[in-house]
């Protein structure tokens, strides 16, 4: 097990380790830093509409759900 130099609540509070992820570094890190500090319905919510692409990161992520365009292009180039 793993040693943290934080030991949180149990009741309010969890860790998560993943390992052999079909994810990339950079959007792990982005996805958990916006689900940092939110509560699970939320999160779960965050994530099934990131799943289905009906919600974008920043519009970096995702960018056929973008509106303006009706191809989904950013700037309707």
């Amino acid at each position: 097990m793993h040693k943290y130099a934080f030991n949180p609540d149990p009741k309010t509070s969890v860790r998560v380790y993943g390992r052999s992820l079909h994810i990339s570094h950079k959007t792990s890190q982005i996805i958990c830093k916006k689900i940092t500090g939110m509560n699970l319905e939320k999160a779960k919510n965050l994530l099934a509409n990131l799943v289905s692409q009906k919600h974008s990161l920043d519009g970096k992520y995702y960018t056929n759900t973008c509106a303006g365009s009706p191809n989904g292009e950013i700037g309707g180039k």
